[in-house]
């Protein structure tokens, strides 16, 4: 008798699952992939951008709270330095398309200081993909060359949350964790 209930309860969840993902998949196609849609307990950035109010970020024993509201999030991960900067816009629209509103970079401090005494440039001086790339030519530069503010404003133009990964030591199969050689 279990094993009849059980397998009839499993038959009504793929049927609910059918049904809730052929609904779920006709809505996405009528809205907007561009941008995090924001639903009941999964915000969007774009719910708070815009507001001089600041957000405050608590917690208790269940949830992150954003403004006193539960709030659930599904994250991926980009590594800004991994990529060349034309990928990144591919890379936040499969995020957004994927369901996410989150993402997760890296901060490698090696890649903006990359040794022990030479000042902290914000400002990547190449991605994957640049490697050939000379110094010297500035508009092949620019297409290589990205700062960490605009890789966080892209996602939040996309309503992504950013979740950044400081080290000193980020791990991430990086030389040295990321630490100055």
């Amino acid at each position: 008798m279990v094993w009849v209930f059980t397998s009839l309860l499993v038959v009504a969840f793929q049927a609910l699952f059918r049904w809730t993902s052929a609904a779920h998949n006709t809505a996405v196609q009528k809205k907007s992939l561009d941008t995090v849609q924001s639903r009941p307990g999964f915000p969007s950035f774009h719910d708070f951008a815009g507001h001089n109010a600041s957000i405050e970020v608590s917690y208790d024993r269940r949830s992150l709270l954003l403004n006193d509201q539960r709030s659930f999030f599904l994250s991926g991960s980009m590594h800004p330095v991994r990529a060349t900067r034309q990928s990144w816009e591919d890379a936040l629209g499969q995020a957004v398309q994927n369901g996410l509103n989150m993402i997760t970079m890296y901060v490698m401090w090696s890649a903006h200081q990359p040794l022990p005494d030479h000042p902290i440039d914000w400002k990547f001086p190449a991605g994957v993909g640049c490697e050939g790339v000379s110094y010297d030519d500035d508009d092949s530069m620019d297409a290589c060359r990205w700062d960490l503010a605009t890789a966080v404003r892209l996602a939040g133009s996309r309503g992504l949350f950013v979740h950044i990964r400081i080290g000193p030591y980020t791990c991430a199969e990086y030389s040295y964790g990321g630490i100055p050689e």
